[in-house]
């Protein structure tokens, strides 16, 4: 089960499910996103109403603060973690 279905309720799943014949947890996230556009639904939000975060370029910037020794790898690392909710 991917996060975002996680977040549907079990009407919405049973929507997911009648307009693709699977299960909204075996869908890619691709065709899940899909299968609700078609039906009219929002995507999930994730904790705290908001859309989940790509955290690719926040960890990009702080891996060129690292390289520059701006910050330490220590720090790095625990920011890391911090932003993946380790």
């Amino acid at each position: 089960m991917t996060r975002r279905t996680a977040l549907l309720n079990a009407q919405q799943k049973e929507q997911v499910q009648q307009q693709t014949g699977k299960s909204a947890d075996d869908l890619t996230e691709e065709e899940l996103l899909a299968a609700m556009k078609k039906l009219g639904m929002e995507p999930p939000k994730g904790e705290g109403g908001a859309e989940e975060p790509d955290y690719t370029e926040e960890l990009e910037k702080l891996a060129g603060l690292r390289d520059k020794n701006i910050i330490t790898e220590d720090e790095f690392q625990a920011k890391k973690r911090q932003l993946l909710g380790l």
